[in-house]
């Protein structure tokens, strides 16, 4: 690049009148090109000593900001193919010129030149697309506690409108949770917490189909065909978009007899409360406090005795990775059409702070009980105030078990 530079000089000084004016112009343009060479050169020389501290200098990465998975070996492979191409500029010109520019005239780039800019493309590129991918999550988790925080509104709506909020409706005892002295109430049928607060988030047509739907077709009667798109509508609030899309997804048997194939979820539980796992397989929980939701009765806002604003309403619930669209996760079997007849119903929108909290796992055991999600930060969590907060899954289980209960006499505030 730099030869050509002196190259097209010497080229246009030769098509100028031979002047002592023209001479001292052909003198500075030439000049001003073994400039540019000389500068891109430095350039390059800088570049490549660059690559070449991080090559044998990994443990700057953390302080410069490079994520540390770069491959060493490649970046020292660019450093030299840069250094190698930076020393070949030259600050000088061959003297066997033909009208001013040498008898081998470089047209375009060399591959050398080529190989060295794909390569810095390729670096740059592998720099910056964690960064993207971070940018990236960082609007998907802030656009799922927007929906959470929606949902927990429309919660406060439905509490204003019935004195009491969203919550039990005919459900027997959550799978594997012992629920101590609380009693299901089958003469409480009816439609789940979910379906209760649609009228309050502009859904109110596709709540009173659920409803019929329930009214109309107890216990294990199938749905007509007819009825299968309100079984599938979705609720975009009902969904994190870290975890997958708003859509209807398989129903296994034998809740799919009833429903039909497809049916829309829910990524976000009420809290059941606070629980011990005394069992080795964490198999089953024992509730030690009940929360927002609680079997066989419906919560009035002067019970949450511990405070709204420290009281645990919403959280996003634990699955497996590998089964998010399959419909298979014993957390995530029952649409949200409700089916309080079917003994793990309420596993698909309750849970409890038993184990802990996790990122979504193909081998973790808290997909039944437990929250969790497909973020990496943390999990959103939504107090009964409707004030939002990423909680980190590291977090102090004491603390976690105070926030889930509604009158434990702990008022523990949750932090990011």
């Amino acid at each position: 690049m730099g030869i050509a530079a002196v190259c097209n000089a010497r080229a246009v000084a030769s098509r100028l009148p031979r002047t002592p004016e023209r001479a001292l112009e052909v003198k500075n343009l030439t000049l001003d090109a073994q400039i540019f060479v000389a500068v891109a050169r430095l350039d390059l020389l800088n570049f490549g000593e660059f690559l070449g501290h991080f090559c044998y200098a990994p443990h700057t990465h953390e302080r410069s900001g490079i994520d540390p998975w770069v491959p060493r070996s490649a970046m020292c492979s660019i450093s030299c193919l840069i250094l190698e191409f930076a020393m070949t500029l030259s600050f000088s010109v061959s003297p066997s010129v033909v009208h001013g520019c040498p008898t081998r005239k470089h047209r375009g780039f060399t591959l050398v030149e080529l190989l060295v800019v794909i390569a810095i493309i390729g670096v740059l590129v592998g720099l910056l697309l964690p960064a993207v991918q971070a940018a990236r999550e960082a609007a998907r988790r802030a656009d799922c506690q927007n929906r959470m925080r929606q949902v927990v509104m429309a919660g406060h709506n439905y509490e204003s409108a019935y004195k009491r909020f969203p919550g039990y409706a005919g459900e027997m005892a959550p799978l594997a949770v012992d629920v101590g002295s609380a009693a299901a109430r089958p003469e409480a049928r009816g439609v789940p917490w979910m379906v209760q607060i649609m009228p309050y988030m502009e859904q109110t047509q596709l709540s009173a189909n659920l409803g019929r739907i329930m009214d109309r077709v107890p216990g294990v009667t199938p749905v007509a065909a007819a009825d299968y798109t309100y079984i599938e509508s979705v609720v975009q609030q009902f969904y994190c978009p870290s975890r997958r899309d708003a859509k209807a997804y398989p129903i296994p048997s034998p809740i799919s007899d009833k429903f039909g194939p497809y049916g829309a979820r829910t990524d976000y539980a009420m809290s059941g409360g606070s629980a011990l796992s005394t069992d080795p397989n964490n198999a089953v929980v024992v509730m030690e406090q009940p929360g927002v939701w609680y079997l066989g009765h419906k919560i009035k806002m002067s019970e949450i005795t511990d405070g709204t604003s420290t009281t645990l309403y919403l959280g996003e619930k634990a699955m497996n990775p590998l089964r998010h669209k399959t419909g298979t996760d014993y957390g995530d079997r029952t649409p949200i059409a409700g089916f309080p007849e079917y003994y793990a119903a309420s596993n698909s929108y309750v849970r409890y702070i038993a184990r802990g909290t996790e990122s979504d796992s193909g081998t973790s055991c808290l997909a039944c009980h437990d929250f969790g999600a497909a973020h990496v930060a943390g999990w959103n969590a939504v107090n009964a105030d409707g004030s939002v907060r990423t909680v980190s899954y590291s977090a102090d289980m004491t603390l976690l078990k105070a926030i889930a209960t509604i009158a434990g006499s702990e008022q523990k505030t949750l932090e990011e």
